[in-house]
């Protein structure tokens, strides 16, 4: 079985990787270095972050113990207070967009019924029209 760390099978663990000679640049004779394939995934892998990085856990804060029960309670009472602002705030402006779009509505509905008054008005005049000269629909 593999290292639970280990990326690499244990049998490519310590095999030896060097340059292939139609990528090599330097000079000929120069010796290049070898690495395993262990360091060659080791410098592939994703970098964990510091523990300090790490972003913190959701979820309750901890009280503050220099605060009294009255002192908890009042706050509370002013978040719960500024949240209920904010929802009634978030609600106007729905009921405001609600009302434009139902303005919009309107409008267009009045300018189809129109458009359908006059195309009914020149269908008739068209047909009379027709029928003064004798041909029928």
């Amino acid at each position: 079985a593999w290292a639970a760390s280990s990326l690499v099978p244990p049998f490519y663990a310590n095999t030896a990787i060097t340059v292939p000679a139609s990528e090599r640049r330097a000079c000929p004779r120069e010796k290049l270095p070898t690495v395993t394939m262990a360091e060659v995934v080791a410098a592939q892998a994703p970098r964990r972050l510091p523990v300090a990085q790490v972003p913190a856990k959701r979820g309750r804060r901890p009280r503050n113990p220099e605060l009294t029960d009255e002192q908890r309670r009042l706050e509370r009472s002013i978040k719960n207070r500024e949240s209920a602002k904010r929802s009634r705030l978030r609600e106007k402006a729905r009921e405001r967009e609600v009302a434009e779009r139902l303005r919009v509505s309107q409008n267009e509905r009045q300018r189809l019924r129109d458009d359908v008054a006059a195309l009914r008005s020149r269908l008739q005049y068209l047909e009379a029209c027709l029928q003064r000269e004798g041909t029928q629909p």
